[in-house]
C-alpha cells in the first residue's frame, strides 16, 4: 500500500509532542497517512495541503494566504448548542515580498509620511476580495441570510479597515446578503450574553481579530480543541489551536486535511474516534475540565 505524505509544520513555540501524537493515532486509524515533519521555513510547502501547530502570525505571514476561517469546536457542541452557527472569517494579508514594514502596515504608516502606497493598497484590495468571496461562501453555506461585518473604530489600520470594508460591503451586497456592522466589543459582549444571535462573522487582519477567535475557542470548550483553516492561491493549511498538552484541536485539523486531500473516509473515523473520546471527562487532557491525560496518553487512548 502506498503511503500519503502530509506536511506537518511545527512551529517555533510547538512541542514535538504533538507531532508524535498525530502520528501515533495515524498509525492507528490512517495506516496509509504518515507525517512529514517540518521545523525550517524554508522547508515549508508552497501550494497543497499541510497541517500545523505553534505557528506565530509573523509565519504565517510568510505564507501566501488570504483568508482564515475559525468554527466553534464540534467536539463538544451538544454542550454548547448556542454557538453552533457561529463563524469567523478573518482576513490574512500576507505579504508577497519580504519586507521590513508588511503591506498591511504600510497604508497607514507610509501614507501618513505622504509616501505612495498605491502598490501595496492594491495587493490589499485583491487579497481583501478573495477574503470576501470565501465569506459570502460560507454564509451562503450555512443559509445564513446576513452576516456580521465586526470593526474596531478607533484604530491605527484606518485606511487598512477602509480597504477591507470597501471589499466585503460590495461583495456582501452582490450576494444579496445583508451585512450588519458591529464594533468588537459589542460583539464581544454578544458572544458571551447573546452567542445565538450571531453567525457568520467576518473581521480585518489586526490583533483584536485574533482575540475574537480564541474567545469563540474557549467558548467552545477550550481553544485546544478547535483549529483554523487557512487558505490561499495554491495553498491551504489546517493549523491547530491550544497548548502542547492537548492535540486534539490539531487532530481534528488533521482530519479536515485528509478530508480535504480526499480521503474522508479516514477523516471520518478520526472526527468520530475523537469525539467519543471527548465526550468523558476521563478521556481528556489536563487542560479541559476533568481531564487527566498528556497528549501522548490522550493518543494511545484512542
Amino acid at each position: 500500500m502506498s503511503k500519503t505524505v502530509l506536511p506537518f509544520v511545527q512551529g517555533a513555540s510547538a512541542g514535538a509532542g504533538i507531532a508524535a501524537a498525530v502520528s501515533a493515532v495515524l498509525a492507528k486509524i490512517a495506516p496509509s497517512v504518515s507525517l512529514n515533519v517540518i521545523t525550517k521555513a524554508a522547508d515549508a510547502p508552497t501550494g497543497g495541503v499541510f497541517v500545523g501547530q505553534g505557528i506565530s502570525a509573523e509565519q504565517l505571514g510568510s505564507f501566501s494566504f488570504n483568508t482564515a476561517i475559525t468554527a466553534p469546536a464540534v467536539a463538544l457542541a451538544a454542550d454548547y448548542p448556542t454557538l453552533k452557527n457561529i463563524t469567523v472569517v478573518r482576513a490574512v494579508a500576507s505579504d508577497p515580498e519580504c519586507v521590513a514594514i508588511r503591506y498591511r502596515d504600510r497604508v497607514d504608516v507610509l501614507s501618513a509620511s505622504g509616501i505612495d502606497t498605491a502598490k501595496e493598497t492594491e495587493f490589499l484590495k485583491q487579497s481583501f476580495e478573495a477574503t470576501a468571496r470565501a465569506a459570502v461562501d460560507v454564509a451562503r453555506a450555512r443559509g445564513a441570510k446576513s452576516a456580521t461585518l465586526v470593526v474596531k473604530p478607533v484604530s491605527r489600520n484606518k485606511n487598512l479597515n477602509a480597504i477591507f470594508t470597501e471589499a466585503i460591503t460590495k461583495a456582501f451586497d452582490k450576494a444579496g446578503i445583508v451585512l450588519e456592522t458591529k464594533t468588537t466589543q459589542e460583539v464581544m459582549n454578544t458572544l458571551v450574553m447573546n452567542p445565538e444571535s450571531l453567525g457568520v462573522l467576518v473581521a480585518n487582519d489586526v490583533p483584536s481579530s485574533d482575540i475574537l477567535e480564541s474567545v469563540v475557542g474557549g467558548l467552545s470548550g477550550g481553544t485546544g480543541l478547535g483549529f483554523t483553516a487557512y487558505s490561499g492561491s495554491s495553498l491551504r493549511g489546517f493549523i491547530g489551536a491550544g497548548s502542547n498538552v492537548n492535540p486534539a484541536g490539531t487532530l481534528f485539523a488533521t482530519a479536515a486535511a485528509l478530508n480535504a486531500t480526499g480521503q474522508t473516509a479516514e477523516a471520518k473515523k478520526l472526527n468520530e474516534v475523537l469525539v467519543n473520546a471527548l465526550q468523558t471527562a476521563g478521556s481528556r487532557t489536563i487542560d479541559l475540565d476533568g481531564g487527566k491525560l498528556d497528549a501522548a496518553a490522550f493518543a494511545k487512548q484512542l
